[in-house]
């Protein structure tokens, strides 16, 4: 048995990761797992986002992190935030996708920006294929982690606001918005955000404003977009990742 980690506890872009790897090995061998150690979500979540085979479903399994030692798995792929500090020793191959410059010993490492993670060695990708495209209703979804005087201006200048509490476990947040809006202020730090990608995929508007010109994740996915390179990546049979967990 191969298995996915997912080790989020919200509904994040972690858990689409998660699923997205999943659902691609699962598509290639029908023993694959996805392993929820944080929480259990809601499957419209998933209904909603993605056009799958609902019987993937079946192989979702729910445990405590302490359980993972415990599991007979050949291979693990991981999505879990700061899995070092847990301290659990896994008999199996592990994969680990960093959300952090702290790397597991024993364990396959992948980074994207050696800024950010420590590493490069790796383009995160996105499963575009399996995503509904939706139409999309006239309101804008705003994401600032942390406020100033700068976001609250700029804040100013757009309507029909959708706000994150009222899309937080949607998996059609793409059908009520028309424009992305994401405004970087200093101290905020965001690793990989994929909602740039995603609102390319679905043909959304994207602003994005940094306040000093500081370089996190949002810096770089919004250079995808400039430099019209979101499909590099794409996630298909031939990525490492997916060659490795199957051989």
């Amino acid at each position: 048995m191969i298995a996915v980690h997912c080790g989020c506890s919200v509904y994040n872009g972690t858990l689409s990761d998660s699923f997205e790897y999943f659902y691609k090995l699962w598509e290639l061998n029908k023993d694959t797992k996805l392993i929820f150690t944080g929480f259990k979500p809601d499957l419209n979540f998933f209904k909603q986002k993605y056009i799958i085979d609902e019987k993937c479903f079946n192989n979702f399994l729910y445990i405590d992190y302490n359980q993972l030692k415990n599991l007979t798995v050949k291979k693990l792929l991981s999505f879990a935030h700061y899995l070092y500090n847990y301290k659990i020793n896994l008999d199996c191959e592990v994969h680990l996708i960093l959300n952090d410059s702290n790397k597991l010993n024993n364990a396959y490492c992948y980074g994207e920006y050696n800024s950010i993670m420590g590493l490069s060695n790796y383009i995160y990708k996105i499963y575009f294929d399996i995503h509904r495209i939706y139409k999309h209703e006239n309101n804008t979804y705003i994401k600032c982690l942390k406020d100033t005087l700068f976001s609250l201006k700029i804040k100013q200048n757009y309507h029909n606001i959708i706000l994150q509490k009222q899309v937080y476990n949607r998996g059609d947040i793409f059908k009520l918005i028309d424009n992305f809006v994401y405004i970087k202020t200093p101290g905020s730090y965001d690793r990989h955000p994929r909602m740039f990608a995603e609102a390319y995929c679905q043909g959304v508007n994207i602003d994005y404003y940094n306040e000093d010109n500081s370089k996190d994740g949002s810096y770089y996915r919004y250079q995808d977009i400039l430099d019209n390179s979101v499909y590099k990546r794409t996630l298909d049979d031939s990525d490492i990742i997916i060659e490795r967990m199957l051989n």
